[in-house]
């Protein structure tokens, strides 16, 4: 299987995918969009491509797929971005910050057929699974 090459849009607190990206057997960390010095420094040290914004990055059509973990009010516009440039997109949560903003990327990714998907990065973190066991939940009245 040929690795599919990832932007990271956003190397900040979340960034940490750039770690996930590079430990993985089937992707390669491609590019870093980013506003800030620290982010420019960042893709310097790991030897990767650094973007200042989506349209520059995709003027080079370096990425198969972006991860989007970018402030959530810049969910929606940089989605549509990715759709309209054939890119696939992880946007981690929340997909956007209004319900219409989130049914405008259900739009226009059906409308493309550029999967534009929502992550929920905390659902396999290990410390905080749920335990098999199933509880029983009783509601208290006054």
């Amino acid at each position: 299987m040929a690795e599919i090459n990832i932007g990271l849009v956003g190397a900040g607190v979340i960034g940490k995918h750039a770690l996930a990206v590079e430990n993985s057997s089937n992707c390669k960390l491609a590019a870093i969009v980013d506003v800030t010095t620290e982010a420019k420094k960042h893709a310097r040290a790991l030897g990767v491509p650094f973007f200042a914004s989506l349209e520059e990055l995709f003027q080079g059509r370096l990425v198969d797929g972006v991860i989007l973990a970018t402030p959530s009010d810049l969910h929606k516009n940089q989605g549509v971005l990715c759709a309209e440039n054939n890119i696939p997109a992880l946007i981690e949560k929340p997909l956007a910050t209004t319900i219409s903003d989130a049914e405008a990327l259900v739009t226009i990714a059906q409308e493309t057929g550029i999967p534009i998907i929502s992550g929920h990065y905390r659902r396999f973190n290990k410390q905080i699974e749920l335990p098999e066991t199933s509880y029983n939940l009783v509601r208290l009245e006054d």
